[in-house]
């Protein structure tokens, strides 16, 4: 399995899971040009070589070429739920993904992948998803945007031990209260339980899942506003530090999501 975020952040996120020879993209933020040159640049394909886009939730800046995709390339299968793709259509206006897979939760399979997809706290219907490759049984957990932790997921264990997780993580809590480019309403909606991941909270997270099997963790979706790579790396290094999580984390890679920049896990 290799995961490669081709973009991450506010201007639009894009991330491709290679598993076999299934290629997978979570969300499409990007144009399709800008898309297929990232394809290009990372990996020597293209578009015409993805098999699948999993859509986690209806932000521009999650599926900014999504329709078009949809009508340029009829062999890319499309995984949603219903409550995702009703809010796309909402926004989009009629639209109809003649190739969509309805799924709510439970392990659905495919030739080289089992995607078991998990609902997560937004203020949009939003998912998370695990992908599993087949043949080498490695994992990914992919975490979206989120306020809290996925507790409409109930058997959050099946999220424990993965071989890499990607964790959204922000913004840093004290820029989001001080920054002055942004009004009141909208630092409550990201502070929100159903808001976006601080530094603090995206961490929290890798503790309580990360395990003897762990790689890899990428955080991704750090706010041009209010967090950077070296903040977010404080933060994270301290909560470990002061809870005693450095040695859990001794053997696992971490990187973080740029929103200009290709980054391999």
């Amino acid at each position: 399995m290799k995961i490669t975020s081709l973009s991450s952040g506010s201007k639009g996120n894009c991330m491709l899971v290679e598993c076999g020879n299934t290629n997978i993209l979570i969300d499409t933020g990007l144009s399709m040009k800008k898309m297929n040159e990232k394809l290009l640049m990372s990996k020597g394909i293209d578009l015409d070589d993805i098999n699948f886009i999993f859509t986690s939730h209806s932000h521009s800046d999650h599926i900014q070429s999504l329709h078009s995709i949809h009508n340029n390339y009829e062999h890319i299968e499309f995984i949603m739920n219903d409550d995702v793709y009703q809010t796309i259509k909402d926004k989009l206006k009629a639209v109809d993904f003649d190739r969509l897979e309805i799924h709510k939760v439970g392990s659905y399979f495919y030739d080289d992948i089992t995607v078991s997809p998990f609902e997560l706290e937004h203020d949009k219907p939003t998912l998370g998803f695990k992908i599993v490759e087949s043949e080498t049984n490695e994992s990914l957990v992919f975490i979206s945007d989120n306020g809290m932790l996925p507790y409409k997921f109930r058997d959050l264990t099946q999220l424990f031990n993965a071989t890499y997780y990607a964790i959204e993580s922000n913004y840093d809590e004290y820029q989001q209260y001080t920054d002055t480019t942004r009004n009141e309403l909208l630092k409550r909606r990201v502070l929100s339980t159903k808001g976006h991941s601080s530094n603090f909270n995206a961490i929290e997270k890798a503790c309580m899942m990360v395990g003897t099997n762990t790689k890899g963790v990428m955080f991704h979706h750090l706010s041009e506003h209010c967090n950077s790579e070296e903040v977010a790396k404080t933060s994270h290094t301290s909560y470990m530090a002061t809870w005693g999580k450095i040695r859990m984390f001794k053997n696992v890679n971490i990187v973080y999501a740029r929103q200009n920049e290709i980054i391999d896990l």
